[in-house]
């Protein structure tokens, strides 16, 4: 029996005797506190691992193409915390153990379909525990923002699998899939087992908040121009599995549902209740022209191909970069968390990446070596058409979409509004470019928005 409180939650005899039907080995009782050792031989066990338990200690091993014989797993944070949410499961930190340490060898494909694991014992994992019905409730939106976070992490699985060929073959890094197992109903975990790239990455290892260093932001510059270029007007998304559009902030159902809580009248130290009310009516206009439907075009499917599309990460904030130490002459960085992967324009990843830039001639140059860094990685005559006028548009209609975005984002009645004065410039010239301060009407703001000099870049 064991001794955990979080090891009594989930019945771990029950996965102790499962682990000791599969593998012949006995395995022992467990220990108290957050990283805990379990030892499968000989019956020296300590605490038994849940997401061990949810993969299976066979498909493990034959991902590994090694048999553990311990493990110890270190607690990380909660899913999705840092948005509000914290029972969606946990990420954690896992050191296999062999029996013959020094020895390391290639492992082979995995049964989940993953490339080679590469010979090490440090992986994080990444166990998902959806909500119950009893807890997501009956509310629209709840139900729909629930859903939406389980698709989420079935992407992060198929980005981490087909993505990773495309972006090894740029020379940019990210996680190699060890395993993952199928997403499951309500209330069952599912697991996603990755490389742990903290040692060669250590910056902001563990979700750290940290203050970037300029070297890191040239390196995240560089890392997300990489690739874009990659996917550069070639996203075939959901032929990946990954989202039709990419970025967690589209005006979706959910944003819709969320836009509609904003009550009349709200303001809030930023923006005063016009431009608000102001930004809420463009809200649908700015979208469709993000979505790469011109002026005049109700729906996606009707539009012509639009240019200058890509994959975008779509959680590109600091937190989901690692990078190298910035005190050696380059900086590296690999990508993480790739839940909100799918297509779009590629400044849905700068608006995020740059947020917490003060000055404006520092977001300006920042642009400006994107643009550059970009034209460099893409193919001799492609992507000509995009020139920094253009990147611009699209970088001053993001602007607006994440701010319509942080609007509705008001979790657990909190708000969650903040923005450089840079950003409170650019939204008040664009709605003045949209609606001369006037509130137009759906179909007179789509015009606006897709036609005229200022913001006529999507035909």
């Amino acid at each position: 029996m064991c001794a955990s409180p979080t090891c009594r939650k989930f019945a771990p005899w029950l996965l102790c005797a499962l682990w000791t039907a599969s593998s012949g080995l006995a395995v022992g009782e467990c220990s108290k506190g957050d990283e805990g050792h379990c030892a499968i031989a000989g019956g020296e066990a300590e605490e038994s691992t849940l997401f061990i338990g949810d993969v299976g200690f066979e498909e493990l091993s034959q991902a590994l193409g090694r048999r553990p014989t311990s493990w110890k797993n270190k607690h990380i944070a909660p899913i999705l915390a840092s948005i509000g949410e914290g029972d969606y499961g946990e990420v954690a930190r896992l050191r296999l153990v062999f029996r013959d340490e020094g020895r390391s060898a290639a492992a082979p494909a995995s049964a989940a379909g993953a490339g080679a694991a590469p010979p090490q014992s440090a992986w994080v994992v990444k166990r998902v525990v959806p909500k119950s019905e009893e807890d997501v409730g009956s509310d629209e939106r709840n139900l729909t923002e629930h859903w939406r976070f389980l698709e989420g992490f079935a992407v992060e699985a198929a980005a981490y699998e087909s993505l990773a060929a495309p972006l090894g073959a740029a020379g940019l890094a990210m996680p190699k899939l060890l395993l993952a197992t199928e997403p499951r109903p309500l209330g069952r975990p599912f697991t996603i087992i990755m490389e742990d790239l903290t040692e060669r990455f250590p910056r902001g290892a563990s979700g750290q908040v940290r203050r970037v260093h300029p070297k890191e932001r040239e390196a995240s510059l560089r890392w997300i121009a990489g690739f874009h270029a990659a996917f550069w007007e070639n996203a075939r998304a959901e032929e990946r599995g990954l989202w039709r559009r990419g970025s967690f902030w589209i005006f979706d159902k959910l944003a819709q549902l969320e836009m509609r809580e904003v009550p009349d009248g709200y303001s809030i130290p930023y923006l005063s209740a016009d431009e608000v009310r102001r930004l809420r009516a463009a809200g649908p206009a700015i979208d469709a022209r993000l979505a790469g439907r011109p002026a005049g075009t109700r729906h996606l499917d009707d539009a012509p191909a639009p240019r200058h599309r890509t994959l975008v990460h779509g959680d590109a904030k600091p937190e989901n970069i690692l990078c190298s130490p910035p005190d050696g002459t380059e900086v590296n960085c690999a990508g993480l968390d790739f839940g909100w992967v799918g297509e779009g324009y590629g400044t849905y990843d700068l608006i995020y990446m740059l947020w917490d830039v003060l000055a404006t001639n520092q977001v300006e140059q920042l642009l400006q070596e994107y643009h550059e860094m970009l034209m460099a990685r893409l193919p001799a005559g492609v992507g000509l058409e995009y020139t920094p006028a253009v990147m611009r548009q699209h970088f001053e209609l993001c602007t607006l979409d994440f701010m319509r975005w942080m609007v509705g984002f008001r979790k657990l009645g909190r708000e969650h509004f903040w923005a450089m004065p840079w950003a409170i410039t650019v939204l008040r010239e664009v709605l003045d470019k949209l609606d001369v301060g006037a509130l137009l009407d759906s179909e007179d703001r789509c015009k606006a928005s897709g036609g005229g000099n200022s913001i006529g870049f999507m035909r």
